[in-house]
């Protein structure tokens, strides 16, 4: 059983909501934070998703930015009583920029990630190279530095006890959710497949995709696998604030 632990590693400012709710509230605008999760359980430090780091491209490549010193991943690990080095795991839902940069820090750590993924990440369609960091100007995504630590999987598999992956793809192609028994609940991450709360509904009729996807079919075929967690299992959204209400789900 764990501890969960969001992490807010920044803000994106002035999104268009569309990105987030697909076919929806073109013209809005909103302010979306970046999130990890520091998971334990006394002996375990796990991270889900690393954020985005402080890199010449996190700062000025992308949208503006919210990136303070409290934002950054070392300052975050020290108020918790950590280094990056107590990281003994990392799972990434995906490889998108703001969510697995800062991957130097973890020395180690065991990275995993979804083969259908990393296959994508490294060969992207023109219009994806941007969130994965491929091509123009020399850019380069932060994993691959991280290749000989990376563990690649392929499916819904067993993390260690407690903590499972289950694959849920449309927002990209290998996207992962993640199990994870708590002390007095059971949670899922599912991230950037459900960005916001409002995104949500079991009724495949008013589930909302997200705006940002590459397949659409997917986004579907995810939530009838989502649909076997909604009643068991507390969902912690990709971008939605109200996941930092609570320091800790346990």
């Amino acid at each position: 059983m764990f501890k969960i632990k969001p992490l807010n590693l920044g803000e994106l400012l002035g999104m268009e909501l569309s990105r987030f709710t697909y076919e929806r509230d073109w013209g809005e605008k909103v302010n979306a934070p970046v999130l990890a999760y520091l998971v334990q359980n006394g002996e375990r430090n796990i991270l889900v998703d690393t954020g985005m780091s402080s890199s010449y491209f996190a700062r000025n490549y992308y949208e503006p930015l919210n990136k303070e010193s409290e934002h950054e991943m070392d300052f975050i690990l020290k108020s918790h009583g950590l280094e990056a080095t107590d990281i003994d795991t990392v799972i990434w839902t995906h490889l998108h920029w703001d969510h697995c940069q800062n991957a130097e820090l973890f020395k180690n750590a065991t990275f995993f990630v979804q083969k259908k993924e990393i296959e994508y990440a490294m060969n992207p369609l023109p219009l994806h190279r941007r969130p994965y960091e491929v091509g123009g100007g020399g850019q380069q995504p932060e994993w691959i530095k991280m290749m000989d630590k990376i563990k690649v999987i392929d499916g819904n598999q067993e993390i260690t006890k407690g903590i499972d992956v289950v694959v849920t793809p449309g927002h990209s192609p290998g996207f992962q959710s993640v199990s994870i028994k708590g002390y007095n609940d059971n949670y899922l991450i599912v991230g950037d497949t459900v960005p916001l709360k409002r995104n949500w509904d079991p009724n495949p009729a008013k589930y909302i995709p997200g705006g940002i996807h590459v397949d659409l079919k997917d986004c579907y075929f995810s939530h009838s696998q989502l649909l076997k967690y909604s009643d068991s299992s507390t969902f912690l959204y990709g971008h939605d604030y109200s996941i930092l209400e609570k320091p800790v789900y346990e």
